[in-house]
């Protein structure tokens, strides 16, 4: 999350922009049977024009890329990962 932000802080800036972001999802089934999606989450700044065709991967950036996995058989959002800032 962002230097000198709480993760609190980094979530609600997320939340208040979550139009903003373009979403990229993969899907699996969990060990135990359960169908998980991966989400990954990108802010929409015009720079990943490949984004349809390519997954899209960045290093730091804080808010404006994170990832997050949802179990679609228990209705959960669990591993929540939010990137760094360098």
């Amino acid at each position: 999350y962002l230097m000198g932000q709480s993760e609190n802080e980094s979530i609600m800036d997320i939340v208040g922009n979550l139009s903003n972001y373009k979403r990229q999802y993969v899907g699996f089934m969990g060990d135990n049977g359960d169908r998980i999606v991966y989400i990954n989450y990108f802010y929409d700044d015009g720079n990943f024009s490949y984004w349809k065709e390519d997954w899209v991967s960045v290093f730091d950036g804080g808010s404006h890329f994170f990832q997050i996995k949802a179990n679609l058989n228990k209705k959960e959002c669990f591993d929540l990962s939010i990137n760094g800032e360098s």
